[in-house]
């Protein structure tokens, strides 16, 4: 895929790994980098240090998705990447409080729901786009450790 040119936004942003990956869609001359975490200030020193557009939220809530879509596409114009990264570990045994259950529910599975929501009909209007996520073998136990 060639970044260059491309407006790209990053979930899970403010370290790690996408961190990293809004690092090198800066590095290869993405036309707009749009950094998205819910850590608002670590957030804000990436979008600097990158030349890009810092937008603090929460992913696992649709109107922040499209809230982060609606700022990348009024900056840079239509979004060309997605890259889903935002992850949370809270634990995952049995006697995880219900709250717990449900914002790993709605960060890991429906945050992307709602990016394809929001994005694939204009990419397929365009004939082009990408929806990258970032999956954990963690995701393959109820809970680390288990």
């Amino acid at each position: 895929m060639k970044i260059k040119d491309k407006v790209c936004v990053v979930t899970g942003a403010a370290g790690g790994i996408g961190e990293a990956i809004a690092r090198r869609y800066a590095k290869e001359g993405a036309k707009g980098v749009v950094v998205a975490d819910m850590d608002a200030g670590r957030l804000e020193k990436v979008a600097k240090d990158i030349g890009g557009l810092a937008v603090a939220g929460d992913i696992g809530r649709e109107s922040e998705v499209k809230r982060l879509i609606a700022e990348a596409e009024k900056k840079y114009g239509p979004v060309d990447v997605f890259f889903s990264n935002a992850g949370i570990g809270r634990g995952g045994h049995e006697d995880a409080t219900d709250k717990d259950w449900a914002d790993s529910w709605a960060i890991h599975v429906m945050a992307h729901v709602y990016a394809a929501r929001a994005l694939v009909p204009g990419m397929l209007e365009r004939k082009s786009g990408y929806l990258l996520n970032t999956a954990s073998a963690a995701g393959l136990l109820a809970s680390m450790g288990s």
